[in-house]
């Protein structure tokens, strides 16, 4: 994993979330079906202590971003 910031989305794994699950957005899917994508994808960061808030923190982002729309 590369770093490159000291933000919550500033490392590879938080971009891949914001960027996988804004696609799924918008080809359709429900942010149900996006969330459960997510898990099983990311499966390997969210069972590593050090890395599982890099796919929580922005994947809560990223549904909160869509609720206020």
């Amino acid at each position: 994993m590369g770093t490159w910031g000291h933000g919550i989305q500033e490392n590879d794994t938080s971009f891949d979330v914001i960027e996988t699950f804004f696609e799924k957005y918008n080809e359709g899917f429900e942010p149900k079906e996006i969330r459960q994508f997510i898990t099983e994808r990311f499966e390997n960061s969210l069972n590593d202590e050090e890395d599982k808030d890099n796919v929580l923190f922005p994947l809560t982002q990223c549904l909160w971003e869509i609720t206020l729309c």
